[in-house]
C-alpha cells in the first residue's frame, strides 16, 4: 500500500538522521527513542559468535560513552538502497547504508544492511509505524552485498 510504504520512509529518514551528527554536535537521542517500541531492540551483528543486543536505551549510552571519552566525535550513515515489505500491520525493510566518521569523507568505513521490522501501532490514538526491533551487519570480502540489495527498490 502506497500510503504505507510512504510511512515507513518517513520513518526510516527520520532513524538515520537521528543517528548522524556532526563534530562538535550530538546524536538526536530523543527522537531516536520516539522512533522505537518501549521494548525496541538493536543488535549489531558483526561478531556472529555473539551479536550485541541493546535495549534503545543501551544503545544511546554506548553512543554517549564513545563520544564522552573520544572514540567519536562524528557519524554519518546514509542509505544507499531500500526494500519494504509490508503485511498487515508488520513491515520489513532491508535498508543498505554506507557509514562514515567524517560527512566529507568520499570512502565510507563501511558498507551493510540495516534489517529493521516495524509494527502498526496506535500510539497516541492514531496508527503509527514503529521499530520493533534493527539488526546490521556489514559488507566484507567474503561477505559482499548481493546485487538485489544494492539497487532501491520500494
Amino acid at each position: 500500500m502506497p500510503s504505507d510504504h510512504n510511512a515507513i520512509q518517513s520513518r526510516l529518514d527520520a532513524l538515520y538522521q537521528s543517528i548522524c551528527f556532526r563534530k562538535g554536535e550530538q546524536p538526536t537521542f530523543e527522537s531516536l527513542r520516539a522512533l522505537f517500541i518501549p521494548q525496541g531492540l538493536l543488535i549489531n551483528n558483526n561478531n556472529p559468535a555473539a551479536p550485541e543486543v541493546m535495549s534503545v536505551d543501551a544503545f544511546i549510552e554506548v553512543v554517549q560513552s564513545a563520544i564522552a571519552t573520544g572514540g567519536l566525535e562524528e557519524f554519518h550513515e546514509r542509505e544507499i538502497a531500500r526494500r519494504i515489505e509490508v503485511f498487515g500491520n508488520i513491515a520489513h525493510v532491508f535498508s543498505t547504508y554506507e557509514a562514515r566518521f567524517d560527512a566529507d569523507s568520499k570512502e565510507p568505513f563501511s558498507v551493510g544492511i540495516n534489517t529493521i521490522q516495524l509494527v502498526r501501532t496506535g500510539a497516541s490514538g492514531s496508527e503509527d509505524w514503529l521499530v520493533s526491533s534493527m539488526a546490521w551487519n556489514d559488507e566484507t570480502t567474503e561477505r559482499p552485498i548481493p546485487t538485489q540489495y544494492r539497487t532501491a527498490h520500494q
